[in-house]
């Protein structure tokens, strides 16, 4: 099991994991102010949120990154 754990694989991952974390945190000041600014306007009085927005800033760099279209992006990212 230890082996598992120190594997290459693993650090990778728990790496991918902590610069996810420090994005999102540089980021969720701005987009949580930005969705209380836009809250209300139009029809969405009371409407909730279309996505979580930790998710947004991961498909914007999956767009990115992969060069597709927003359209194209896998179905667990929002659209």
């Amino acid at each position: 099991m230890d082996a598992q754990v120190n594997s290459p694989l693993a650090t990778s991952q728990r790496t991918a994991a902590a610069a996810s974390h420090a994005r999102w945190e540089l980021v969720e000041p701005i987009l949580t102010t930005w969705r209380a600014e836009h809250r209300g306007r139009g029809l969405d009085i009371a409407r909730l949120p279309d996505h979580d927005l930790r998710s947004l800033p991961d498909a914007i760099l999956y767009v990115n990154r992969n060069v597709i279209p927003w359209r194209h992006l896998p179905h667990d990212y929002p659209h």
